[in-house]
């Protein structure tokens, strides 16, 4: 991605194969790695048109199918985690929201971490995601009462969701 950004003809070349651009991963905005991913696999053919093309520049960066495969696996566990971070920020913010999300990314967690399709990697990589985020949410509730309250006060959950 870095290389197709890297020059103004490269970024023409590659938008001639495509309309979608791949946006760069940046530490400082959340979940760009997911939607790079996802742009990524959308765009899987116009990427690998340009990298066969630039095979010079770039035979070293050629993605195989198992690297594809990972790549699919990885934006599928990484795709809840965007929702639910759009879900939970800004006019969407509600303190009754955080522990469901936390408990809906911790479901797809254990979801992932036993999905015989998946790499050992990913399993490794979700079992130590799901350690720290239940680590998270035992601390949350544990130090705040006013998590539980919001959610017993929600006309949705109410006490059901306990």
């Amino acid at each position: 991605m870095v290389h197709i950004r890297s020059l103004p003809a490269r970024t023409a070349e590659f938008r001639a194969k495509t309309s979608k651009l791949i946006p760069l991963n940046n530490s400082t905005r959340w979940n760009s790695w997911s939607l790079m991913l996802s742009a990524a696999i959308e765009t899987k053919s116009a990427v690998t048109s340009y990298v066969l093309e630039n095979h010079d520049s770039l035979k070293l960066d050629e993605l195989t199918a198992d690297d594809w495969l990972y790549l699919q696996q990885i934006e599928e566990v990484l795709s809840p985690f965007h929702s639910t971070t759009l879900l939970g920020q800004g006019d969407n913010a509600q303190l009754s929201r955080t522990i469901v999300i936390l408990d809906v990314l911790k479901k797809h967690l254990t979801n992932a971490r036993e999905n015989i399709s998946y790499s050992s990697e990913i399993h490794t990589r979700s079992k130590n995601a799901l350690r720290i985020l239940s680590k998270y949410r035992d601390k949350i509730l544990s130090e705040s009462p006013y998590y539980l309250a919001a959610i017993a006060l929600h006309p949705s959950y109410q006490t059901s969701y306990f």
